[in-house]
């Protein structure tokens, strides 16, 4: 794999692990929750709390911002091949492809959540009897059925953000609506006009978001495809391209405390009534900017490129989506449950949250390797197997049936040729 490949791969793989540092710190230690959504009577379980709580420390867990990260890599991803080939043809398979990529792993991570809660396994109403953050009391409360359960994973989910039996699933809507409407916004402008191929996106997606400062997660896409014309030059100014890396990892820390007062006093873009006034939301504004900067550092910086393309970042990387799809179910039955045997073996609190780590963070490790072989890799191959047998029907019905016409023209031949190379 190329190293550009490998260090998109390794900061999604680092963004996906603090995803899952986040949703088990803030189950387990709450007070570091508290300058990203305040908690109300949190306290430090130990001083140590008392400094992860603010940045850089608090960066490993920056849950909100890692999310736009993976929107604006989507949005790089996605469109590479279009701007290496300018096929606006490539769009109507990847369109195809994307929704069965996303709702196929995202249906096995709500069957594995509904196994769980069938089985009586959920172990996240013991909250207030293990002292932990009282939040994951609202969750599993009933049992569902298992065609719901399927509704979920195939439509609730990919379509309407649905987050019944596993939260984290929100972002797939953004995903899939977003990622088609940039194949639409591209294919029909892109090869006349990057302008009104921005324009129709941004027009859509402030509808989409409700007019209010979420429009930047599905603006974080359109962001991150956006990279491409300036790539080239992101590597030939590798100085820029460094400076955007130390802005980015400062915009992605970015938090309530008191250590970004500064940035607090500018004035955001205000666009009510017709859209978002940012005002209302600085975080996720500094979070999506910060989050295209260190993509572009990615691209221009060697030194950060080699860093990200390490061994363990790129590990994490290919089994990022399925440590993202799994891991709130497995902290809410297997890290609980663990944490409940480190009270009975009469451990203390830091004792039983570090025992429920060490056991929840294994045992997510091999279920995700697993999910990865077994669930994702299969979804890859049918999502694509579906596009190229679509494809090739489709190839099939624009061939006439008078035979006046079997003879091809020398302009339809060139269409037919390169409808070939798009499926192959």
């Amino acid at each position: 794999m190329h190293q550009k490949d490998q260090s998109l791969e390794g900061l999604r793989g680092l963004a996906s692990l603090a995803v899952v540092l986040a949703h088990f710190l803030f189950v387990f230690f709450p007070y570091l929750s508290n300058n990203m959504r305040p908690y109300p009577n949190a306290k430090p379980k130990t001083v140590i709390d008392a400094w992860l709580v603010y940045p850089p420390f608090s960066l490993s867990y920056a849950a909100d911002a890692a999310v736009l990260v993976f929107f604006v890599l989507s949005g790089y991803v996605l469109t590479a091949k279009f701007y290496a080939k300018n096929d606006i043809e490539l769009f109507e398979s990847a369109a195809v492809r994307r929704y069965f990529r996303l709702a196929l792993p995202a249906l096995a991570s709500v069957l594995f959540a509904w196994l769980l809660l069938k089985a009586d396994f959920m172990g996240n109403q013991m909250a207030r009897v293990l002292n932990t953050a009282g939040w994951p009391i609202h969750y599993y409360t009933e049992k569902v059925s298992l065609d719901y359960a399927v509704f979920i994973g195939l439509i609730g989910a990919p379509f309407f953000g649905n987050t019944a039996l596993n939260g984290p699933l929100w972002s797939l809507q953004v995903e899939l609506i977003g990622s088609i409407l940039l194949f639409a916004c591209y294919a029909l402008f892109g090869r006349r006009s990057l302008l009104m191929t921005v324009v129709w996106f941004v027009f859509f997606a402030n509808i989409l978001g409700g007019r209010s400062p979420a429009v930047l997660n599905y603006v974080a896409i359109l962001l991150g495809s956006l990279l491409h014309p300036i790539a080239g030059w992101l590597r030939r100014n590798p100085w820029v391209s460094t400076s955007l890396v130390v802005l980015g990892l400062i915009a992605v820390s970015y938090d309530n405390s008191p250590r970004f007062t500064l940035l607090r006093v500018i004035s955001l873009p205000n666009f009510q009534p017709y859209g978002p006034d940012f005002n209302q939301d600085h975080r996720i504004f500094w979070h999506s900017l910060g989050a295209v900067f260190l993509v572009s550092g990615v691209i221009g910086a060697r030194w950060f490129a080699a860093l990200l393309a390490s061994r363990i970042p790129t590990y994490l990387g290919r089994i990022s989506f399925a440590i993202y799809l799994l891991h709130m179910p497995l902290i809410m039955s297997l890290a609980f449950w663990t944490a409940k045997a480190g009270q009975v073996l009469g451990m203390g609190y830091i004792a039983r949250g570090t025992f429920a780590a060490a056991i929840f963070f294994g045992a997510l490790v091999v279920l995700a390797e697993l999910f990865t072989r077994y669930v994702d890799g299969p979804a890859i191959r049918f999502s694509s197997w579906i596009s190229n047998h679509l494809n090739a029907a489709s190839q099939r019905s624009d061939v006439p049936s008078d035979p006046e016409h079997n003879a091809p023209s020398a302009e339809s031949s060139t269409d037919v040729s390169s409808r070939e190379q798009v499926v192959t």
